[in-house]
């Protein structure tokens, strides 16, 4: 898990050895860096270390001191400025010690060389302090990278979330559409009925309209020489023409050899009220019906029967 980790480039760095951290020596080769870390790691993860009954905070300030030595020691722009900074401190505290020995031996010599000594050592602490910027800016670096990283990481997990919740929407409205057509297709049988006749040209249009138009409104009709297909706006109205026709009660049933079967196949199943409607409607004179429901939107299956029928009409 990368942990954000620096100090504003406004304060400087403490002395902070990152080899020694790690149990290594000054200059360790990047395997040895890497050994070094797992081991370290596993030895002081808050975990582990809560799990042996052990103080779990000292062991996170442990591990944070342990995963920002390992970062500035494998990122070789921050080890090159540490390395850099740590060798120019063992160089002045070397040269300082040599220094002060030359210093007590030509103190002697007066005021002008030791101003001289004195100049030199200030240009040295300047360059140390630019090496400490150097070192800083650099692990302000490191820490702007890993913060870029989890902001990437957490907007790749919104956009996984939200094409997963438009990919469930989607396949439930289209499920929703589904069953609205097969819906509407099942309503579209209950209205819809092919009549057939034995002499070809024997009816027309208006022959059929005069017989079923008794039974309930017409919503379309196609006839044929030999055959035809009737829409009404009711269920109940298609219902009494069936019962009607079975029954010989239609003088077109003896004079043309009328018959008529449900388009869809099978009769569709009528609730109580339209069996009783249907029953009182078959017992009225002259096919007088008490009323039929509103007619339905959508004949998908009705339609593409007349397209195929009036295609045809000729050669029935």
């Amino acid at each position: 898990e990368l942990q954000p980790f620096g100090r504003e480039a406004t304060q400087m760095a403490p002395a902070i050895d990152h080899y020694a951290i790690l149990g290594l020596a000054f200059g360790a080769s990047p395997e040895e860096i890497k050994k070094a870390h797992k081991k370290m790691a596993l030895m002081y993860h808050p975990d582990k270390v809560q799990a042996k009954g052990g103080d779990p905070e000292v062991a996170s300030a442990k591990f944070r001191e342990i995963q920002e030595s390992y970062q500035v020691l494998t990122d070789e722009k921050a080890k090159s400025a540490y390395d850099a900074l740590q060798e120019a401190k063992r160089a002045q505290n070397l040269k300082r010690e040599v220094k002060l020995e030359e210093m007590d031996k030509k103190r002697k010599l007066g005021v002008d060389l030791l101003e001289a000594r004195e100049k030199a050592a200030k240009r040295r602490s300047e360059d140390l302090s630019g090496l400490e910027a150097r070192y800083q800016s650099e692990v302000n670096r490191m820490h702007e990278q890993n913060k870029k990283v989890l902001e990437e990481m957490e907007a790749r997990r919104r956009e996984e979330n939200e094409k997963k919740a438009n990919s469930l929407f989607f396949a439930a409205e289209n499920r929703a559409n589904e069953l609205q057509r097969e819906a509407e297709t099942i309503r579209e049988k209950t209205r819809t009925l092919t009549l057939k006749w034995a002499k070809k040209g024997a009816l027309d249009e208006p022959a059929l309209r005069a017989a079923f138009e008794p039974f309930g409104e017409i919503d379309r009709l196609v006839v044929g020489k030999k055959s035809g297909i009737i829409i009404f706006n009711g269920d109940a109205a298609a219902a009494n023409a069936v019962h009607s026709v079975r029954a010989s009660q239609l003088a077109l049933v003896a004079s043309a050899g009328l018959s008529v079967e449900w388009t869809g196949g099978d009769a569709p199943a009528a609730t109580p009220a339209e069996q009783a409607a249907s029953a009182t409607d078959a017992a009225k004179p002259n096919g007088e019906t008490a009323g039929d429901p509103a007619p339905l939107a959508g004949n998908v299956g009705a339609a593409a029967a007349f397209a195929a029928l009036a295609g045809a009409k000729a050669g029935v």
